[in-house]
């Protein structure tokens, strides 16, 4: 009976390609990341995977990038990206991408294959070096996912390198992990600074600023708006929380000015720094990690319009559940609302409920009000060995959820049109 389930689905993902790629006029062949480019990817959300998905024209994501539109479209179609670009005449090689499926993968209860731990959930904050079972640590966590390559000794014209590239220095990891069986409750951050070898880093100095997108689900539990952020991290003192020191800034009220909030973990944010050996490089550098609790609703609410595409839709498997058309096997891992985190009266203002980070590559905007392009990933981190040069730009990229939990990351080596940007770092 399974098997008539995982076909059900498997048609609903073939029909939302090949809608994707009959409902509007294809990319122009060739094209050199331009906006004809982006007006056929944004096509597809409008006239087809939107409507697929029952959401109104007017709500249909639009995205200002095409590393954005892709991710958006392979995150809603389970597809990998680069597959999302060659189908839509994208060109071939002008970006790089890093996909990690979740931790464990959707609805694998397996803990152990011939006697060994595979697929383990993220279970310890700070993830420590050194794997103690039952937790995992980096030492096994590393080498099982794929991560973006970039340079901060050689910035231009992108940061971003490919894996193999000899200039670069840092590395960028997101994988999503929760509870083993469960569906993923945290979005896991990675950056890792081959450079940074000395350990010795300044207490209570900012030595690293990372932004990141956080979403506000207001109190009608339908509207949202996003909030650029970044954590100001700085080392804590010995016997404190390793995030204790840092702030992160951001207009969390919505009033259009930022606030700084000392306390993190008011919006759901962790933060470490380990200094590790990984597959990169055997010395010991510095590792920078970040926990996020991810926004990702439409279960319970009614409408259902935030984020349908990662919930129950229309199809029943001979068990009586009911199966999302896009999940490849029937292994969407989203059965419930993942709600973020609701912090203390007034630190989302008067209409903010829930803060945490969406599944989408992008703020939610329709085509009359997306905002200048940025990236939703940047990080400045320690410059030198502990000279005492400040922080430097290390990493900037999109991200995205997908469907099946599979965290997307991207980054394009060419521009693409109007060049994103990383927000303007706040003072240390």
């Amino acid at each position: 009976m399974r098997v008539l389930v995982r076909y059900r689905a498997t048609f609903g993902l073939i029909a939302a390609v090949a809608l994707s790629l009959g409902a509007t006029s294809p990319a122009r062949a060739g094209g050199g990341g331009g906006g004809e480019d982006l007006a056929s990817l944004n096509g597809t959300l409008t006239n087809s995977l939107c409507p697929l998905l029952g959401i109104p024209t007017a709500s249909c994501p639009q995205l200002p990038t095409i590393s954005q539109a892709v991710l958006q479209i392979a995150s809603w179609q389970n597809t990998p990206p680069e597959a999302v670009r060659a189908t839509n005449n994208i060109v071939m090689g002008n970006h790089v991408d890093a996909g990690n499926p979740s931790r464990p993968p959707a609805l694998d209860k397996s803990v152990t294959v011939n006697g060994k731990p595979v697929h383990l959930a993220i279970s310890e904050f700070p993830v420590p070096s050194v794997s103690a079972p039952p937790a995992i640590g980096l030492s096994d966590l590393l080498p099982a996912l794929t991560p973006l390559a970039f340079s901060s000794q050689n910035p231009e014209p992108s940061l971003v390198k490919r894996l193999y590239d000899p200039t670069a220095d840092t590395f960028a990891y997101a994988v999503a992990s929760g509870p083993q069986g469960g569906q993923p409750n945290a979005l896991y951050l990675f950056l890792e600074d081959l450079s940074r070898t000395n350990a010795h880093l300044p207490h209570g100095k900012t030595v690293a600023q990372i932004s990141f997108l956080l979403t506000v689900l207001n109190n009608d539990l339908v509207t949202e708006r996003s909030v650029p952020a970044t954590l100001q991290f700085r080392v804590a003192g010995a016997g404190t929380p390793p995030c204790s020191a840092s702030s992160v800034v951001g207009d969390f009220k919505g009033t259009g000015s930022a606030q700084t909030l000392n306390d993190v973990s008011t919006i759901g944010v962790d933060c470490a720094v380990v200094f590790s050996s990984s597959p990169l490089s055997a010395k010991a550098h510095a590792i920078f990690e970040v926990k996020l609790l991810p926004l990702i609703t439409g279960a319970t609410f009614s409408p259902p319009n935030t984020d349908p595409a990662y919930f129950t839709f229309d199809f029943i498997d001979f068990y009586g559940v009911s199966v999302p058309p896009l999940s490849p096997l029937a292994s969407l891992p989203f059965l419930g609302d993942q709600l973020g985190t609701t912090p203390a009266a007034g630190v989302l203002g008067a209409l903010g409920k829930y803060i945490g980070v969406a599944p989408s590559a992008g703020p939610l905007c329709t085509s009359t009000a997306c905002p200048a392009p940025a990236f939703s990933l940047c990080a400045n981190l320690p410059g030198g060995n502990g000279n005492g040069q400040g922080s430097v730009p290390a990493v900037a990229a999109f991200y995205a959820i997908a469907t099946d939990g599979e965290t997307y990351l991207s980054a394009p080596i060419v521009p693409e049109g109007t060049a994103p940007v990383c927000p303007t770092v706040p003072p240390g």
